[in-house]
C-alpha cells in the first residue's frame, strides 16, 4: 500500500511540476488591451486623477476630456474588477510608479459585489502585474477557492505553452501604442438595441441568481480606508448601466441599495450620482456606454470634481 501511495505521489509530481513551470510563462506577452492597460499605466506618474473600477469605467470615462481642461489622468479600470482586483492593480501602480495620485475616481455597481466580479479565471490580470501575483497567492489570501485555483493552474499552463511556442511581439507593441495614446480609455462602438438585449439576455440572466457578497463589501471599505490613509481623495460614482438593474436578484439589489445609503452619509468619500435620465442611445449594449455616452458622462464627472 505504501509503495502504491509513493508511486501515485511521484506520478502526480512529475505531472504537476512541469505544468507549474510552464505556467510561469503565461504573462510573457501582453496580448490584449485589458492587460496592456496595466503595463502602460507605469508611464503615468503623479496624476491628478486615477480612474479605477471595471469595464463600465474604461468604456465610460474618456481621458481626453481631462486633457482638454489641463488635468492629468489615466484610466486603470479592469474587466470584471471588484475590490480584490482593484486593490491588486492599485498596489501595482503605486509600486511601479513610486507615486500616488491626488485623487481616485472609482465606479461602483451591484455587479462588483457579486460572483461576476474578480473573475480571475476569465480575466487573470494578476498574472500581468509587476511582479506578477501567483495563483497560489490568490488562494492563500482567500480571493479564490480551490476549484477556481485548479482552473487557473490549467489556464496558466496552457497560456504559458502557447507563448513559449509563439510570441506575438508586434501585437504587444501595437496595443502599447494604442493604450498610451488613449491613456487607458477603450471606446465601445455601437448603439444599444432590443436585438442586442435579446442576444445577450442569457449572459446577464445569471445576475438573478446572485446574493449580495458581504465579504467583498468588507474588502471594498478596507480599500477606501487604505486610500484615505495615503491622503488620496476618493470620488465614488454609481455609473449608469442601462438595463443591468432589470436582471438583479432582490437580494443583490437590496444589498447594493443599503451600501449606497451608507455611502451617502459617509463623510470620507464624495458620491457623484448622475442626476438625470441616461438614454439608451448613449449605450453600446446592455450595460456599457458608447462614445457619445462616455463624452456626456465624463463631462458630468469633470463638472462635479472641478466645481
Amino acid at each position: 500500500m505504501r509503495k502504491l501511495t509513493y508511486k501515485i505521489i511521484v506520478v502526480l509530481l512529475l505531472s504537476i511540476v512541469p505544468l507549474r513551470l510552464i505556467g510561469i510563462f503565461d504573462n510573457t506577452v501582453f496580448d490584449n488591451r485589458d492587460v496592456t492597460r496595466i503595463k502602460v499605466s507605469e508611464q503615468f506618474k503623479n496624476l491628478d486623477y486615477l480612474i479605477l473600477g471595471n469595464s463600465h469605467s474604461y468604456a465610460g470615462v474618456d481621458i481626453s476630456l481631462f486633457d482638454s481642461v489641463g488635468l492629468t489622468a489615466y484610466n486603470l479600470a479592469c474587466p470584471a474588477a471588484g475590490p480584490y482586483t482593484i486593490k491588486l492593480v492599485l498596489d501595482n501602480y503605486f509600486n511601479n510608479t513610486n507615486s500616488t495620485p491626488k485623487n481616485i475616481i472609482l465606479n461602483i455597481g451591484p455587479e462588483m459585489f457579486s460572483p461576476s466580479s474578480d473573475v480571475f479565471e476569465k480575466y487573470p490580470v494578476h498574472r500581468y502585474l509587476h511582479p506578477a501575483v501567483t495563483n497560489e497567492r490568490l488562494l492563500l489570501n482567500e480571493m479564490i477557492g480551490v476549484g477556481e485555483y485548479g482552473k487557473l493552474f490549467v489556464k496558466s499552463a496552457k497560456k504559458g505553452f502557447q507563448k513559449i511556442v509563439s510570441k506575438n511581439n508586434k501585437l504587444e507593441e501595437l496595443l502599447i501604442k494604442q493604450t498610451t495614446n488613449s491613456k487607458g480609455f477603450a471606446l465601445r462602438p455601437g448603439v444599444y438595441s432590443e436585438a442586442l438585449f435579446k442576444s445577450d439576455y442569457t449572459k446577464y440572466k445569471v445576475f438573478s441568481t446572485y446574493d449580495y457578497d458581504t465579504k467583498k463589501e468588507k474588502a471594498f471599505f478596507a480599500l477606501l480606508d487604505y486610500c484615505h490613509s495615503l491622503n488620496i481623495m476618493v470620488y465614488l460614482h454609481p455609473i449608469p448601466n442601462n438595463k443591468l438593474a432589470t436582471f438583479l436578484s432582490p437580494q443583490l439589489a437590496a444589498g447594493y441599495a443599503v451600501l449606497l445609503n451608507n455611502l451617502m452619509v459617509n463623510k470620507n468619500v464624495a458620491l457623484l450620482i448622475y442626476p438625470d435620465y441616461f438614454p439608451e442611445y448613449w449605450f453600446a449594449d446592455i450595460d456599457h456606454m458608447n462614445n457619445s455616452g462616455a463624452t456626456i458622462y465624463t463631462r458630468f464627472l469633470l463638472q462635479k470634481i472641478i466645481h
